[in-house]
């Protein structure tokens, strides 16, 4: 598989997660994480053992990079609504305005010059 068809894949729009789903996914994450702690700690303390609050954050942290990590489609339920594309033609191309203006810069160092 070459670079550019990973790329390509990668460009659909089922890969991306709008603004409010990254908020809703970091709640989600925030609070997966804080219950397998807390879940972790109750467990651990009762059997004496580390071990299990240690598993627990574990098994919290894996379980919480599945349900945060992948843009489900109820993380892409506001999509941003991009403004339309203009022509060049119409407005003006904005490598033309800096080439003007590298043109008078240079145009303005040759004056001086002369003087």
């Amino acid at each position: 598989m070459s670079l550019a068809s990973i790329t390509d894949w990668f460009k659909f729009e089922w890969a991306y997660m709008d603004y409010e789903g990254q908020k809703s996914s970091e709640r989600l994450y925030q609070r997966t994480i804080l219950l397998a702690a807390a879940v972790g700690f109750v467990v651990g303390y009762y059997f004496q053992q580390f071990s299990y609050t240690v598993g627990a954050l574990g098994v919290g942290s894996i379980l919480s990079a599945i349900l945060c990590g992948i843009p489900w489609p109820t993380f892409r339920k506001h999509p941003l609504k991009w403004q339309p594309v203009r022509d060049a033609e119409e407005n003006g191309d904005p490598a033309d305005v800096q080439n003007d203006a590298k043109k008078t810069s240079v145009d303005a160092k040759k004056k001086k010059k002369q003087k």
